[in-house]
């Protein structure tokens, strides 16, 4: 006899097992928000990346850049935006912690900017 489960019973196993998500090398309760803003033209996109939606490989890569963001906040040390720079505003729910990074052209890490990259790379719909 072929068992179907219920969307309920379903909904709960697919909650189990993000809530597991240990055996899959990364924490797949990991979600990132960024937001692009400001430049020549003028931007406005949002693009969010739950690494629960993300194939294993791609989800493991997006938990090692989250990793490498700096654990400080860096706005004070930044200088300032020089007109018609892009915004970059990063949001991190990761390992029960949320965390936010803003920063623009001229102040953007080389950690932030591969995650960045990576993030336009899953929206445009790329695999590396």
């Amino acid at each position: 006899m072929d068992r179907r489960e219920s969307p309920q019973a379903g909904a709960r196993r697919r909650t189990a097992e993000r809530r597991r998500g240990d055996d899959r090398g990364y924490d797949s309760t990991l979600r990132v928000r960024l937001r692009l803003s400001g430049g020549m033209p003028p931007l406005d996109r949002d693009i969010p990346v739950d690494a629960f939606h993300l194939p294993a490989d791609r989800a493991r890569e997006l938990d090692t850049l989250v990793r490498a963001l700096p654990a400080e906040d860096v706005r004070g040390l930044l200088p300032p935006p020089v007109p018609d720079s892009t915004f970059y505003e990063l949001h991190v729910e990761w390992c029960g912690t949320r965390r936010a990074y803003w920063y623009h052209d001229g102040s953007l890490p080389p950690e932030a900017r591969v995650l960045v990259q990576f993030l336009l790379d899953v929206a445009n719909g790329e695999v590396r």
